[in-house]
């Protein structure tokens, strides 16, 4: 038996071997995308191959065969362990994806294991199979349930969640009465009448939000004799409702466009032309998604039929239902990626030449051949008389160059933009092609002519560092820390850019070139078409109050011309001046922005309602980084301005200059209404009254710095140049090639590194005192009674009470809190808090109502409590629709929809900016513009608070892009960051105070934002959540926050630049995943880093603070006890372990008894010879 042993032993420790070191070749060298190495595993893989071959050699062939199945078996686990989050973020497809080195090391792993564990169960000496078998089964599924275990346990409250199960219990006074414990009651008594609510909601929604673009000799609507239509494009079939990834959301309920254009008798579609493009052997031709480059899910394809094959299969069905010809036009966007466009993204098509991938360049948003091709046909069709009308249905939150909308070629008669419709939303396109509806949306980002005019896509996406070593991983993957994007476009984003350039055109402002408005821009910000007419009268502007009080009462009349009733989206623009002050201190200004908007009400045809909008004149400050830093009101003429869109704005204060068409030479492309400009407003600079906060009353200086690469002090020789209006022709890129160059340099690095990756303690020592931590023991204070005084009234975040709840928690249970919170806060038993259920969000929530045991939908056991909330229209729609009593109500029920699913904090909604139309999460953010932005979430987050649901507007800060969001250094100047990025965060945390008449006339005293979630990126060097003057300066001291600051998701060596002591010191407060609570061991009391134990002791206020004013306190009386139980599958698992564990042993057992036995016998059989 042994020489039978010894080749296999041979051979099983060269399996080890190749095992080990193609495991190391491909992952031991560190510049992969995570870090999957596990060096033990590597050594037990090595070092049991060596003592095997030692033990052959010593004639110990069975031993070394044991020795060899052990170390395999164990370098097995530990390698699935290093793995795991690499295999998480891979299953979901964001961020990572499934490559051949990782399948080839699992499966030399597998194989190496199972073969020594085969060849040890062999080299078990006796005839009997049963210990030869049991012995490596057990030891191996004994091994791989302990790591599996592990596992399961670090995300304990993932599975329990999954499953249902609670992992605590409240015990509760008989005697408490129910209802006076319902903090934040529902107004619904089923969720029958919650979701029909919503989806009356979402299709109001999606009404008002849809943009009509186009309307040729009023196209639209379709009349009583132009109802027979056909569908055109695989997009009619195969829709997008939304994007992918966290903001996803359920929409297995919702319309195919037949349903939803034939409900009502609406319209008769073509059923011929529906069923070939669904039928199974068009499948092909749909839009493809998968991996598009290392570590990147997205759309690999835009697909479509290629017109020969429409016309040859149902062109004799055209003239029957001829009537309009409507035309999806769709792309679909989601997280972990932005838009292809060829060898500028990450992303790439499977083919850009035109063939396959069907691209123009490679760029998926230019209209494709193959879709060329189809609107050329249909224009045949058109002139041949069996089509009358072309109408182009723009289904996309990431905007289409829209180049060909007027392009003669394609004879297009009208277009709607409908972003993404969710649930309900195509209801709402039916009802406006059928002029059941007046469409009043507003382009709530310009839409380009050319995206290659687009400034801010020169420097968009992940740029590598002029000479940096290992940019690109080992593995494929672009290096995160050695990549940059610069916002260098500064404040002239969008319509800044384009609305302020052309003005300096016209008025032959030195150094500005020559501009073409039209070669730009299709549609301006704030553009939409209505089937009415509106004219504005009886503009006025009215000065009142003094000091930082100051405000201008806007008034103006809006008269329905037109036959059909409608609603109308009033704009207000400033223009700031641009003088000496701002050309000699850097301090940009925009031709116009907007600063206040309101909508009519319906409106009957002939009928007027006269509209009051107030604009704070701290409005009028700017932002001065580099002298007064802070903001300032610049000397000179401002003038505010009601239009129809930026352009319309502009336009008219031009006019108020005196310019016209014909004294410009035509360089004004259209003449202006001074009627609806209000005379000059000359200001004196003014560097002091809005230098203070209105939330808070302290100071506000520079905060951003450290996010400005020209205030870097190892720079080196680089320095970003800005665009500026002093030098537009010398300071706007010139096409996508022209990036700013920065260069690498080992001190980056060092600087990078300054505060420790994971795991590292490397802040400076601070040696002051530590607060207070309790020790374990009774308790005299229960989280509730920190929710409201004996007379109701709140209990103010600074009340000294908190000090006393606080001082009972040990750092254990602080800590424990701190860095398990992925989709929760943990329950806290000494103190009788809760476990609180939050999760993603965006567009409506994305789990079930029944995803939480807590949640009414259980509580009730109503019948569709397994059924799934509402998906609204993403946030460009609803941005669109200008509308804040709309976004109210939009928050109101998204917040009823919390209380039925459990959900007391929500991941959303998303308040980035879309600073391009490429980027991947567009559809979940509202707007390029940050006032806009924030006013619409303002409202929308204010509702939801309103019923116990804290909001994470997410992510702050400058993640606007996908494309290396995991530690791409951002960099940008305070202006910009400021008077932009900010302030869509900004607003909704300010709001808070507001008094509001809601539409049904009662008045609410609005709560603004609780909290805010980390973005992913490097704000220049460091993390967003290890910026102090953000996360604590800012958003605390200026804004006034008072919730919680959580990580975007903690992947573990995905995101080794994400420090969780510097976190705390910089004044965020939760982990969204796990991280091993040994990393604040350093920390600890004594140690000699207060400023992380103060800043857990904050996290602790900050978190309590926010759960006992949610409605997670539901049910819950002084009274009230928490005890945790353990869930019936960590029992399970338990039992599981000591059962394999016992079945090893006793293996083992048997094997040594056999042993034992086969050595006696071979003793009595020597000693017979």
């Amino acid at each position: 038996m042994k020489e039978r042993i010894k080749p296999l032993l041979v051979i099983g420790a060269a399996l080890s071997a190749v095992t080990a070191i193609a495991y190391a070749v491909l992952y031991g060298g560190g510049n992969t995308m995570m870090n999957s190495m596990s060096w033990s595993a590597f050594g037990l893989l090595l070092g049991g191959a060596a003592l095997a071959l030692i033990l052959m050699l010593l004639r110990l062939p069975r031993p070394g065969a044991w020795v060899l199945g052990v170390c395999d078996l164990a370098a097995f686990c530990l390698s699935v362990y290093a793995f795991y989050p690499y295999i998480s973020a891979a299953a979901v497809g964001i961020d990572s994806t499934w490559d051949a080195p990782f399948f080839a090391v699992i499966g030399l792993l597998v194989v190496s294991m199972v073969f020594n564990a085969i060849m040890a169960g062999k080299s078990i000496p006796g005839k009997g199979k049963g210990p030869k078998i049991f012995t490596p089964v057990a030891a191996c599924l004994f091994g791989v349930m302990v790591v599996g275990s592990i596992i399961a346990n670090e995300n304990a409250p993932q599975i329990s969640g999954f499953l249902g199960t609670p992992t605590f219990r409240e015990i509760t006074n008989e005697n408490q009465d129910y209802a006076s414990t319902q903090y934040y009651a529902s107004r619904f008594s089923n969720l029958s009448d919650l979701i029909s609510a919503g989806q009356t909601k979402a299709d109001e929604a999606m009404a008002e939000g849809v943009v009509l673009l186009k309307n040729e000799n009023d196209a639209l609507p379709l009349g009583e004799d132009e109802r027979s239509i056909s569908l055109f494009s695989v997009s009619s079939v195969d829709p997008v409702y939304g994007g992918t990834g966290s903001g996803n959301v359920d929409v297995s309920t919702a319309p195919s466009w037949k349903t939803a254009l034939e409900r009502n008798g609406n319209f008769q579609v073509n059923s011929t032309l529906w069923d070939w493009y669904s039928a199974e052997e068009q499948q092909v031709y749909r839009r493809t998604t998968g991996s598009t480059g290392r570590g990147v899910i997205g759309a690999k394809t835009i697909g479509d039929a290629p017109w020969s094959a429409v016309q040859s299969a149902n062109g004799t069905t055209f003239a029957q239902y001829g009537d309009a010809a409507l035309v999806f036009i769709a792309r679909l966007g989601g997280e972990g990626s932005d838009m292809p466009r060829g060898d500028y993204a990450v992303s790439k098509l499977d083919d850009s030449t035109g063939s396959a991938g069907n691209t123009v360049e490679g760029d998926y948003l230019k209209l494709s051949p193959v879709e060329q091709d189809l609107l050329r046909g249909l224009k045949a069709e058109k002139d041949a008389g069996n089509i009358k009308k072309i109408v182009l249905i723009l289904n996309f939150a990431n905007q289409v160059e829209t180049d060909f909308l007027d392009d003669s070629q394609y004879g297009i008669d009208a277009a709607l933009w409908i972003g993404t419709p969710g649930q309900v939303g195509m209801y709402a396109v039916s009802d406006i092609l059928a002029g059941n509806v007046n469409p009043s949306g507003r382009l709530s980002a310009t839409f380009w002519e050319n995206h290659k005019l687009n400034p801010a896509l020169s420097n968009f996406g992940a740029t590598a560092y002029e000479g940096a070593p290992n940019a690109i991983n080992d593995d494929g993957s672009l290096n995160q820390d050695r990549h940059y994007v610069v916002y260098q476009e500064g404040i002239y984003l969008g319509y800044r850019y384009t609305e302020s350039r052309y003005e300096d055109y016209v008025m032959g402002t030195p150094n500005t070139g020559d501009f073409q408005y039209s070669a730009a821009v299709s549609y301006p910000f704030g553009y939409g078409l209505s089937y009415s007419d509106f004219s504005y009268s009886d503009f006025q502007v009215e000065k009142s109050g003094t000091g930082a009080d100051t405000v201008y009462t806007v008034t103006v009349t809006v008269t329905n011309n037109g036959p059909a009733a409608g609603k109308e989206t009033v704009q207000v623009y400033l223009q700031k001046p641009y003088g000496d002050y701002n050309r000699e201190n850097l301090v940009e200004a925009a031709s116009v922005e907007l600063v206040g908007f309101d909508k009519t009400r319906e409106l009957a045809a002939g009928e007027s309602e006269t509209l009051t909008i107030t604009i704070q004149e701290r409005q009028f400050a700017s932002y001065d980084a580099e002298n007064a830093k802070t903001y300032v009101v610049v000397d000179g003429d401002y003038y505010l301005t009601v239009a129809k869109d930026a352009h319309d704005a502009v336009n008219n204060i031009l006019a108020q200059k005196g310019y016209t068409p014909d004294n410009t030479d035509g360089r004004m492309d259209a003449a202006g209404d001074t009627a609806l400009v209000s005379d000059v407003i000359s200001l004196e600079f003014d560097s002091t009254t809005y230098s203070i906060s209105a939330a808070t009353g302290n100071p506000i200086t520079n905060q951003f710095e450290s996010s400005d690469w020209n205030k870097y002090a190892n720079r080196g020789s680089d320095t970003v140049t800005y665009m500026t209006r002093q030098n537009w022709e010398g300071t706007t890129p010139t096409g996508w090639d022209d990036t700013v160059v920065l260069h690498w340099s080992d001190q980056l690095q060092i600087d990078m590194d300054l505060y420790g990756k994971q795991g590292e303690t490397k802040l400076p020592t601070v040696e002051d005192e530590y607060p207070a931590f309790g020790e374990t023991g009774e308790r005299t204070i229960s989280l509730i009674e920190l929710r409201a005084d004996a007379d109701g009234n709140p209990i103010p975040y600074d009340d000294p009470l908190w000090d006393d709840l606080l001082d009972q928690l040990t750092w254990e249970e602080c800590v424990e809190v701190i860095s398990m919170g992925m989709r929760r806060t943990g329950p806290i038993e000494t103190i009788n808090k809760p476990e609180t259920l939050d999760h993603n969000g965006p567009s409506g929530l994305t789990e079930p109502y029944s995803a939480n045991a807590r949640g009414l939908a259980t509580t009730t056991d109503d019948p569709l409590k397994d059924s799934r909330a509402m998906c609204y229209p993403n946030g460009g729609i609803l941005a669109a629709s200008f509308n804040l009593d709309l976004m109210y109500e939009v928050g109101d029920l998204i917040g009823e929809d919390a209380l039925w699913a459990g959900y007391s904090g929500l991941y959303g909604p998303g308040s980035n900016i879309q600073r391009t139309p490429y980027s991947g999460r567009n559809f979940e953010y509202y707007s390029e513009d940050g006032y806009l932005s924030g006013m619409i979430c303002a409202y929308e987050c204010a509702a939801m608070e309103s019923h116990g649901l804290y909001v994470y507007n997410k992510h702050i800060g400058l993640n606007d892009q996908e494309d290396l969001r995991r530690g791409i250094c951002t960099w940008a100047n305070e202006q910009a960051v400021r008077e932009i990025y900010m302030r869509a965060f900004e607003l909704p945390i300010t709001i808070s105070g507001t008094e509001y008449t809601k539409p049904d006339g009662t008045t609410v005293t609005l709560k603004g934002g609780s909290g805010v979630m980390l973005a992913f990126n490097r704000m220049g060097l460091y993390w967003s959540g290890m910026q102090k003057g953000m996360c604590t300066n800012f958003l605390r001291d200026e804004c006034g926050m008072t919730g919680i600051i959580v990580t975007d998701m903690w992947f573990g060596t995905a995101t080794p630049y994400m420090n969780i002591a510097a976190m705390l010191s910089a004044g965020s407060n939760l982990v969204d995943g796990g991280v091993p609570q040994e990393e604040l061991d350093a920390s600890r009391p004594g140690s000699g880093h207060a400023d992380v134990g103060w800043g857990v002791r904050e996290s602790m206020h900050r978190i309590l603070y926010t759960v006992v004013h949610s409605n997670a306190m539901n049910g819950i009386s002084s009274g009230t006890i928490i005890e945790r139980i353990t869930p019936w599958w960590q029992t399970a698992l338990v039992a599981i372990q000591v059962v394999l564990g016992v079945v090893t042993v006793l293996s083992i057992g048997w094997a040594a008894a056999a042993y034992v036995l086969n050595r006696k016998k071979m003793d009595q059989t020597s000693a017979k010879q």
